[in-house]
């Protein structure tokens, strides 16, 4: 397994190179192409959007960084890490509402992610209008979500399952997966991991969700996560006793056809009467359908051309257009740095300096006689991470009752470690055992992941017969089945007043459930109810939950003394507000 990892590596570096997107090699239309790439012009560091014809769309507009557009609509970054939606036009336009976004995707079939402050992901489309939002699927927030390809695009649910939505927000294919590639050709890659097991299962499947299991020991190259993707049913085949790799290829029905040659490490462009390939010395050659050599590997970079050329890279300064049967038909010797063909813009970027690029046609001749000024970043592929809208939308008051509710109905003595775990885990049981080495160094403390960003519990647990014994290798070993005597939860929120706005919900919750309050203030609640006492409050970023279980009531005397320390904390809440409103 260890060894696939290696590989997929591997793989990334090379695809993220070779993998095609516009128009293809063989002239087939690619799905996700940007429209324009931003560009930053060196005399005066404004930013503005670069078409396929080499010209600028507009120039010197922005002076915050821009990024690629798709399908007319292109994003401005803010100066605090948030976005704006714009018209790719000669004038931009604002996108209406569509100002200091928390994140978003990239327009893909006339609809676009957005992820606005406190909020779920939700579609637009290109004049603002809300389509529909993602809401929890099963009672599970989905955080992820990537841009839409043949009607369907990729989610990720908070326990970080992937699965598929329509263009209606409908999930049409159970979140279940590990990973999910976007379907092209009506059919997509998902992994599954074997249960009790570290093998992953490579399935392939059309786009109602039938599945076709394409085994253990298959690496589909478009399995790659939430990064590039490659359009073809190639893998990688690894003998997990001989570590022996074949790449192959797969029919529609999960069926190898074909074995390429041992020499052949991977293939990165597969075409009916060629392919481009590298072998275990990462050099690119040519070999024709009958897997006869062409053109042998030597070469650091070997890119196919839409004129039926090759761009390869003789060495890392060196670059040379040639013909199929290796005769240079232009050579550039160390005129630029580096060059890259993008099929999606049908030009060649050739570097000239740090971000200084000029732009050739497929000839190798120039297009404009500027240099353009052009990040990293805005060369990513539009099904790259950059393209992916991430939520951390976070329910606190949601979770917190639930928790909350669930132990007013077992009692807090009855509650065990292991099903407290499980309300917040959507992982449940299994994982808290799993999860035993993460808190042996702390002796106490459970955390709780919620969400990949921002949103998690912290859970300090004290419990009757917590530690059970130390095993041989000397950890300490857990019961999870020890009866809770005091649970304090921290619910990490995104700033102190949406901190303090949920718990004042918290606290209504509480009132309505029967819980009586021996302190209550506007932000502060402490309560009683059949033996087990509660204290809620603001914390910093967060909601402080205090439950315990009382033998008896509280006396008098500390009822009196938790009153007034409960009052101070509630003054100082008050004022820490009003400092924040006068700063805003």
């Amino acid at each position: 397994m260890k060894k696939l990892i290696i590989y997929c590596g591997l793989f990334i570096s090379a695809l993220a190179m070779m993998t095609s997107c516009g128009k293809s090699s063989n002239g087939n239309e690619i799905v996700g192409a940007p429209d324009y790439i931003p560009f930053k012009f060196e005399s005066d560091g404004q930013y503005g959007l670069l078409g396929k014809d080499g010209k600028p769309l507009f120039s010197e507009e922005f002076d915050n960084e821009i990024k690629a557009a798709f399908e007319g609509i292109f994003v401005v970054t803010g100066e605090n890490g948030t976005y704006s939606l714009y018209k790719a036009q000669q004038k931009p336009e604002l996108v209406p509402g569509c100002e200091d976004l928390i994140d978003y995707g990239a327009m893909s079939e006339g609809l676009i992610p957005i992820v606005k402050k406190d909020s779920r992901i939700s579609f637009i489309d290109k004049n603002g209008k809300e389509k529909f939002v993602l809401k929890p699927h099963n009672g599970k927030e989905i955080t992820k979500v990537k841009m839409f390809y043949e009607g369907r695009a990729v989610i990720a649910t908070e326990d970080g399952k992937v699965g598929f939505i329509d263009k209606n927000g409908k999930v049409v294919i159970e979140p279940k997966y590990d990973e999910a590639t976007s379907f092209m050709d009506g059919v997509a890659f998902v992994t599954k991991k074997e249960k009790d097991s570290e093998d992953v299962v490579f399935i392939k499947i059309d786009k109602n969700g039938k599945e076709i299991k394409l085994g253990k020991n298959l690496m589909p190259y478009r399995i790659l996560g939430w990064g590039v993707e490659m359009p073809n049913e190639l893998c990688l085949k690894v003998d997990k006793e001989s570590d022996e790799r074949k790449v192959v290829l797969l029919d529609d029905d999960g069926k190898i056809t074909k074995t390429f040659p041992k020499k052949v490490e991977f293939v990165v462009d597969l075409q009916k009467d060629n392919y481009i390939f590298a072998d275990d010395e990462d050099k690119f050659g040519l070999n024709n359908s009958k897997d006869e050599t062409i053109i042998r590997a030597k070469y650091e970079q070997m890119q196919r051309l839409s004129n039926g050329n090759f761009l390869v890279a003789k060495s890392n300064d060196k670059y040379d257009i040639i013909n199929e049967k290796d005769e240079p038909v232009k050579s550039f010797g160390d005129d630029y740095r580096k060059m890259t063909y993008y099929p999606e813009f049908g030009l060649i970027f050739a570097k000239t300096g740090k971000d200084k690029y000029e732009l050739l046609d497929v000839d190798g001749n120039k297009v404009s006689q500027e240099e353009f000024i052009i990040s990293k970043n805005a060369l990513r592929r539009s099904n790259s991470k950059n393209y992916t809208a991430t939520s951390d939308y976070f329910n606190a008051e949601e979770l917190a009752q639930k928790i909350v509710s669930t132990i007013s109905a077992k009692g807090m003595g009855k509650l065990s470690i292991g099903e407290t775990f499980a309300i917040g885990n959507p992982e449940n049981y299994t994982t808290y055992q799993k999860s035993l080495s993460n808190f042996d160094r702390e002796e106490a403390g459970i955390n709780i992941n919620i969400l990949p960003q921002k949103g998690y519990i912290e859970a300090s647990i004290e419990a009757t017969d917590y530690i059970v014994n130390y095993n041989d290798q000397n950890k300490i070993q857990f019961n999870p089945e020890a009866k809770i005597n005091q649970i304090s939860l921290e619910i990490t929120l995104r700033d102190f007043k949406s901190s303090c706005e949920v718990t004042k919900s918290i606290i209504k919750s509480l009132k309505a459930k029967g819980y009586k309050g021996l302190v209550s203030t506007e932000y502060v609640y402490a309560s009683y109810k059949d033996n087990i006492g509660f204290t809620v409050m603001p914390a910093e970023d967060g909601v402080l939950i205090i439950m315990g279980e009382e033998k008896e009531k509280p006396s008098e005397a500390v009822i009196k003394g938790l009153t007034e320390e409960l009052k101070k904390a509630d003054e100082a809440i008050n004022e820490a507000l009003k400092l924040e409103k006068s700063d805003d």
